[in-house]
């Protein structure tokens, strides 16, 4: 009979594991809902500048919803490293940094994106 492992986590880390789990649940949710609200809301992407100046309530709540669903990998992402970082500590602790770093640099770019359509 094989052995079964068991991953080793602190017990004060159980809540942080628990709310990045659900976070990254929620955060795979949005892309799902962001499509269905774009449909609803009859709107074309990417927004032409002309149509943001001229309306700006339903690009800015899809910009704001989206960013959210951007927000919501951060927790998920801190909850998987500290779930797996007895795994491989140095190979977690280095994809937690990449993975962290692109939610930013995404988030950001998409922000910049829409700056420079305004502009």
């Amino acid at each position: 009979m094989k052995e079964e492992t068991q991953l080793k986590t602190d017990p004060s880390w159980k809540g942080v594991i628990k709310w990045g789990g659900f976070s990254l649940f929620a955060a795979g949710l949005y892309p799902l809902t962001f499509v269905l609200l774009v449909s609803i809301m009859r709107q074309t992407l990417p927004v032409p500048a002309k149509e943001a100046l001229q309306a700006p309530v339903i690009p800015t709540v899809l910009f704001a919803f989206a960013a959210v669903g951007e927000m919501l990998l951060m927790p998920g992402v801190l909850g998987l490293y500290f779930a797996l970082k007895e795994v491989r500590r140095t190979a977690m602790f280095v994809a937690t940094g990449l993975w962290l770093a692109s939610v930013r640099v995404c988030a950001t770019h998409q922000s910049m994106r829409a700056w420079k359509a305004f502009w």
